[in-house]
């Protein structure tokens, strides 16, 4: 099982990070580092927070998407998309309008 969920760091920035659990979810490992932190760009439209991850998959090809909300330095939200790299749900890329 895999369960996505927000977290803030000692900076108090949100960023979305993924949680494994091999036994049917009584036990469960984070992983090292998030999958998905605000934009290091700055000025960058989700460069203050990521967060609210929606995960939909597996897509046809074993990929999946996440639905974020991001939110700019000046306090403006919007939703992002960011896709797994194929089968690999532990990396993912923004997805670009």
């Amino acid at each position: 099982l895999l369960m996505f969920y927000e977290a803030q760091d000692a900076r108090r920035r949100h960023s979305i990070g993924v949680a494994r659990s091999a036994d049917g979810g009584i036990t469960w490992a984070r992983g090292d580092a998030p999958l998905l932190e605000p934009s290091a760009e700055e000025g960058a439209w989700d460069a203050a927070a990521v967060a609210r991850p929606w995960v939909v998959g597996p897509l046809e090809d074993g990929s999946a998407r996440m639905y974020y909300l991001g939110r700019g330095a000046d306090g403006a939200q919007a939703i992002g998309l960011a896709e797994s790299r194929g089968r690999d749900w532990s990396a993912w890329r923004r997805v670009e309008s």
